[in-house]
């Protein structure tokens, strides 16, 4: 209760204050194959003040469950959020830095609160008059690492450091480089690296193609073994594995094709559709070969294997302009690995006054 008076106090000082006002109202579900179920609402007020500052204030809600699978037991927990941003110019109004604090209540069993904080640092490399431009930011943030519900419920926080470059020229070509390293509290290190380039086919922005690599690799390996089930020949035991608690990968890279289409009916409405398609990709597996029924073994054998892994991403979107300071975007996705699946749905409105 006292976390929604703190956000509507954030909320009326905002709206108060001269300038203009960008109201984002959010629903998302998400659902995968472990079976994982995540609702999460959200909702962010920003107000863009006079000498190119902005304030911000931010509250979100998500429940999370997770079904008795991989030899885990069911579990269900809510976290509610809050968020204050401050953003300022440094210099010539072409850096600038956003900052502010961020605080994080769980409900799981006991509840658990964390402070967090936000900051980051935004500037224009390069803008001229050819419609060449070149962006960087860096940004640094502390939170729960929502790497699953059992990463949740340890209170597991993550501080994580990111870079990102973007560069556009004339709207038909556009790169981007981004590399992030998260430190998380049970001294677990994962870093994640990944650049793609689209360029416009036909001189249209409507259309666009392009290439992607990614790269991820994290210090320690949570791929348990949670269970043992007899096979089907009767003589054999066979292990059941999960990441726990939260998903680490090992040297994994991937090559994708990407592909992306706007197209818009009329002046009300658009539709957009994307996908990432595998050209190459590979990571390591860790496995333990099955026992006899009467050799137990008192330490699992851990043996590591490279593999292919094909992974495609496809999502899609419609977005409508109620009015000329609404707009209402309904978006879906669907992600596929040899060993994780997920389909999401999410509902945006957007109003500005």
């Amino acid at each position: 209760m006292q976390h929604s008076i703190i956000f509507l106090f954030l909320c009326f000082f905002i709206v108060r204050s001269n300038g203009q006002t960008v109201t984002e109202i959010i629903i998302n579900h998400r659902s995968d194959e472990i079976p994982t179920k995540v609702t999460t609402g959200r909702v962010r007020v920003l107000k863009l003040l006079p000498s190119w500052s902005a304030v911000e204030a931010s509250a979100s809600y998500q429940s999370m469950t997770l079904d008795d699978a991989y030899g885990l037991s069911a579990r269900t927990l809510r976290m509610f959020g809050i968020q204050f941003l401050y953003s300022l110019p440094l210099y010539d109004e072409r850096v600038f830095l956003s900052a502010g604090p961020r605080l994080e209540f769980l409900t799981a069993g006991e509840n658990k609160l964390a402070s967090g904080y936000v900051a980051s640092i935004r500037t224009d490399l390069l803008s001229d008059a050819d419609e060449i431009s070149i962006q960087g930011i860096f940004a640094v943030d502390r939170e729960f690492y929502q790497g699953g519900v059992l990463s949740l419920n340890q209170k597991i926080l993550s501080d994580r450091a990111r870079i990102t470059l973007t560069g556009e020229y004339s709207h038909y070509l556009s790169v981007t480089l981004h590399g992030e390293r998260l430190f998380l509290s049970d001294h677990n290190v994962i870093d994640n690296l990944y650049a793609y380039g689209l360029i416009s086919v036909l001189h249209t922005p409507a259309l666009r193609i392009g290439y992607a690599f990614q790269y991820s690799e994290s210090r320690n390996n949570h791929w348990t073994i949670t269970a043992s089930k007899l096979v089907e020949s009767g003589n054999a035991y066979a292990y059941t594995y999960f990441y726990v608690p939260y998903f680490t990968p090992l040297n994994e890279s991937g090559h994708l094709a990407l592909a992306s289409i706007r197209w818009s009916p009329s002046s009300w409405i658009a539709v957009r559709f994307r996908a990432a398609i595998p050209v190459s990709s590979k990571s390591y597996k860790t496995w333990s070969p099955p026992y006899g029924v009467d050799t137990t073994p008192t330490i699992p054998e851990i043996r590591y294997k490279e593999r292919n892994i094909l992974q495609t991403t496809f999502s899609g979107a419609l977005e409508f302009q109620l009015s000329p300071t609404q707009w209402l975007a309904l978006e879906v996705e669907r992600f596929d690995k040899p060993y994780y699946t997920y389909s999401q749905a999410q509902l945006k409105l957007t109003m500005t006054y």
